[in-house]
């Protein structure tokens, strides 16, 4: 005995533990829960998840780099629990048809010399489907169409359906399968009478994923390790930036408001579009009115990212906020 003690190295799923706080003192059973190591591939030996690989290489980094170092509140981890414990519901249903589904399914193959681990959620035998099943807010849905989510969807279930072909499992059907934790029954009423397509008439709705030639999700798993590979041999500070579309940022309005009114008159996409408001289409009191910036809000760096802190990008718009 020569008297030290030997240090035994944490797994992933250890120090993913030791990140979750409980400052805003949640109830302590929810807080252990939260704690719980619901993501099963935390282990598992890979360069990327398939979501890793839609991560914006700078988050990616990040992550890697203040991992230990990174604290997450407990009550910000409570949907994203919630979706996990989805799963096990999953279980129950698939108890009810024995032999027609494979549940969460991992699966890791090798593209372009890294290894993509990616598990689907469900496997119908009968149907030659992958099933995705999301708990999420009614928005995603509305607005899937705008911005990434439904590329992203695309990507993910068509690299799914490439490792399941790897495995032998043939796949005819893709589909994301979407809860709604805020689901309101007036909104999903009148969007039934309007007969728009602006909110889900019910709680939970699937939707089709169209089936991607093999060799476009090559080009697009390709494209994506390069990007994170080549952040690699770059500084943090030389990253580039998310988009405003991967910081989940509205685009920036120009507000035509009026002194003594409390909401704007029109709001527009372009400074010059609202100054040719004033001019061209205000006939009274024109000297009243004027024009104000209306930034686009970044949501997922404000609420989501939880490497903000050490984001360089994220840290000069709070001193821009500040200024302003």
């Amino acid at each position: 005995m020569n008297g030290k003690k030997e240090v035994v190295e944490k797994t992933t799923a250890e120090k993913r533990r030791d990140q979750i706080v409980n400052t805003n003192g949640i109830p302590n059973i929810i807080y252990e829960a939260t704690r719980f190591e619901w993501y099963s591939g935390a282990e598992v030996k890979k360069d990327f998840s398939v979501t890793e690989l839609l991560k914006p290489p700078l988050i990616k980094r990040l992550e890697e780099k203040y991992f230990e170092k990174t604290k997450l509140e407990a009550s910000d981890q409570l949907w994203t629990m919630m979706g996990s414990a989805l799963h096990h519901v999953l279980e129950c249903g698939a108890k009810m048809c024995p032999g027609r589904y494979i549940l969460e399914k991992r699966m890791t193959e090798e593209f372009f010399g890294k290894m993509v681990s990616g598990q689907m959620d469900v496997y119908d035998i009968l149907e030659q489907g992958i099933e995705d099943h999301k708990y999420t807010s009614v928005w995603k849905y509305v607005f899937r169409n705008k911005g990434e989510t439904m590329a992203e969807w695309t990507f993910q279930l068509n690299v799914y359906r490439l490792l399941a072909l790897k495995a032998g499992l043939p796949v005819k059907k893709l589909s994301i399968n979407l809860i709604f934790r805020d689901f309101e029954l007036k909104k999903a009423e009148a969007a039934r009478i309007s007969g728009k397509d602006d909110y889900p008439l019910f709680s939970s709705i699937q939707i089709p994923i169209q089936i991607v030639d093999e060799e476009e999700i090559l080009a697009q798993i390709h494209y994506h390790i390069k990007l994170h590979e080549a952040s690699r041999s770059l500084e943090i500070a030389d990253i580039p930036h998310c988009s405003e579309a991967e910081r989940w940022q509205d685009q920036t309005k120009w507000a035509v408001e009026k002194t003594g009114r409390k909401t704007a008159v029109r709001v527009l996409y372009g400074w010059q579009q609202a100054m040719n408001y004033i001019r061209d289409e205000v006939k009274k009191d024109k000297e009243l009115h004027f024009v104000t910036k209306r930034p686009g809000i970044p949501k997922r760096c404000i609420n989501y990212c939880p490497t903000h802190d050490h984001c360089p990008w994220y840290q000069a718009y709070l001193k821009d906020q500040k200024k302003g």
